[in-house]
């Protein structure tokens, strides 16, 4: 059994792990000892997250279409998804992000997918997760022209793709 005792010490924080057995307990002087730099918006100017999702709904998959005014891909077709504010967890992030531009309610299934891309002069963690459709009638952002159910095949085949899509399909479907 492991005995944690966080400090909190300036910009850092330090994780002191004791094990404590039948035998008694080590001492926290001869354990390990890890030094966690806190991660704020003022230490981390060059780094953001995103989070997207594949809504399954029967034997579909929900795709958007972005606005042809989009910066990055303009008019291709994507997952809902978006940036996870500071803070945020992942999953709650999916959610809001699917709330805000289809309109409808998902239940994460599992994640699929983790990569990384360049993204407005800063790193991305990107995130793709699996989630089932729940309720609620598609009602697009202003961010979205269109959307569309779409079957396996359909999905390999529909041009243009985002990155997001480009990623989640060389995953199923390696060359």
């Amino acid at each position: 059994m492991f005995n944690e005792k966080l400090r909190a010490r300036s910009s850092s924080v330090e994780y002191t792990l004791g094990m404590r057995g039948a035998a008694g307990s080590i001492p926290a002087e001869s354990s390990n000892t890890i030094k966690y730099q806190i991660i704020n918006k003022s230490n981390m100017p060059n780094f953001c997250s995103g989070i997207h999702v594949l809504v399954k709904k029967e034997n579909k998959y929900l795709i958007i279409q972005r606005s042809n005014k989009d910066k990055e891909d303009p008019n291709c077709w994507d997952l809902p998804g978006g940036g996870i504010k500071f803070g945020e967890q992942p999953f709650a992030a999916t959610i809001r992000e699917t709330k805000e531009e289809a309109g409808i309610n998902i239940k994460i299934i599992k994640p699929l997918i983790l990569y990384a891309l360049p993204y407005r002069g800063k790193w991305s963690l990107e995130s793709i997760v699996l989630a089932s459709y729940l309720s609620g009638k598609i009602k697009l952002s202003k961010e979205h022209l269109n959307y569309k159910w779409v079957n396996n095949k359909e999905l390999l085949k529909i041009k243009p793709k985002s990155i997001h899509l480009i990623s989640l399909i060389q995953l199923f479907n390696p060359r």
